[in-house]
């Protein structure tokens, strides 16, 4: 997917940002916005839904994450409800002020999460995004499933 010279490229982004008071052990905790469910005829808006209510992600600290993308393997992401959590094994990618996870079994999961000072600026259309924000895309045969939200990471 990436050669090795990008892939030091955006590490040596990643690793050159000025890590937060946190241990690379520690999980931070992701909670939906938003979520919508999107099939041929449109989205509709899915936050009060009972599958979706009370759900939120758990994912590696910063310092993990910025290291498994310097060495090239993957981390564990849980998605929690009310029943407990469930880990997927994700592929760390990033850059441009942004980490990308997706599911390393080759499933439909994928997700982005801003952590540079300024990543609005390489997305233009989208309304500007600050540390820990993050967008997941979950495709379910001809359905998707797009939440916002935000990760409390500690401020850089």
């Amino acid at each position: 997917m990436f050669s090795g010279v990008t892939k030091l490229a955006m590490c040596t982004l990643l690793c050159s940002i000025r890590a937060p008071a946190q241990s690379a052990n520690e999980e931070v905790r992701c909670d939906y916005r938003r979520r919508e469910a999107c099939v041929q005829a449109g989205c509709r808006n899915i936050v009060d839904a009972p599958l979706v209510a009370g759900s939120f992600l758990l994912l590696p600290s910063l310092p993990k994450l910025t290291d498994a993308l310097a060495r090239g393997i993957d981390v564990e992401m849980r998605q929690c409800d009310a029943k407990g959590c469930t880990p997927f094994a994700m592929h760390v990618a990033g850059g441009e002020g942004m980490i990308n996870l997706t599911q390393a079994n080759r499933l439909t999961t994928s997700m982005r999460i801003w952590i540079g000072a300024d990543p609005a600026s390489h997305e233009p259309a989208v309304a500007p995004y600050t540390l820990g924000d993050f967008i997941e895309i979950e495709t379910v045969r001809l359905s998707t499933v797009i939440g916002y939200g935000h990760c409390n990471y500690p401020k850089l």
